[in-house]
């Protein structure tokens, strides 16, 4: 249950926002869960009985909770045992939670291509070191069953099987935060968002290149070997996106 904390507010108070009332009482439950005050698997109160302890309407204390229910803390069930319980963390869903924010961002232009290729060298080059020591057969299998360019391809399965690559390589690495901050990067479509014109064959023909590079490497067990691969291959794709060439 949450236990009861003084309403008074001042600067520099861990969750409390300024704003709508329920966006306080959201910031307020959130602080609790996030501190580990509220654990993974806590009953939450009732609404009414968050809205006596905190002094606010029943309606605030539904979208506060709802709020944080949108933002994967608290989970619902229903039925006699049914109620608001803290949910238990998912790096899937703290991935995608991260993915609708970079998506966000970029459409916005807040962040630059530039910079979203900055990070992607910052986090990708290690994936590749760390998956030529980790991987097993199953993720080489995954790994040369996306490498691979049709003869004709599409936009959808072009990106689609780079997308895959590049998520294989970050499981492969055996470290669960890589997946959780490095895959939201490279989900965000480069010639999409960006509107640059490099989608012709050639230019996948060279991803695809690149690909098997840091595939082999991987395959020997050569962690050097695909780190270079993967920093190469995202030089490439720095050249081509951000520095885009007047080449028909």
């Amino acid at each position: 249950m949450v236990k009861q904390r003084s309403e008074a507010s001042g600067p520099g108070q861990v969750g409390v926002a300024t704003g709508p009332a329920y966006a306080t009482l959201a910031a307020r439950l959130r602080d609790r869960i996030v501190s580990g005050e509220l654990q993974p698997g806590d009953q939450l109160p009732t609404e009414l009985e968050v809205s006596a302890q905190f002094q606010v309407s029943r309606n605030t204390a539904r979208e506060a909770i709802r709020i944080l229910a949108s933002q994967g803390l608290v989970a619902t069930r229903r039925g006699a045992t049914g109620g608001n319980f803290v949910a238990h963390p998912s790096p899937e869903a703290i991935r995608d939670t991260l993915h609708t924010g970079l998506e966000l961002l970029a459409a916005s232009r807040t962040i630059s291509l530039a910079d979203l290729m900055e990070a992607r060298e910052t986090l990708e080059i290690p994936v590749a070191e760390r998956a030529a020591l980790r991987r097993d057969e199953e993720d080489l299998v995954r790994l040369r069953a996306s490498v691979a360019i049709p003869a004709k391809p599409s936009d959808d399965t072009v990106y689609g099987n780079h997308r895959d690559f590049h998520a294989h390589l970050a499981r492969a690495s055996r470290n669960p935060l890589y997946e959780v901050l490095a895959e939201p990067l490279f989900r965000i479509p480069l010639s999409e968002r960006y509107a640059h014109r490099e989608k012709r064959t050639t230019h996948w023909r060279h991803v695809e290149s690149d690909h098997r590079q840091i595939l082999d490497a991987i395959e020997q067990g050569d962690p050097i070997g695909a780190r270079e691969a993967a920093r190469a291959h995202l030089h490439y794709l720095r050249s081509a996106y951000v520095e885009p060439t007047d080449e028909a």
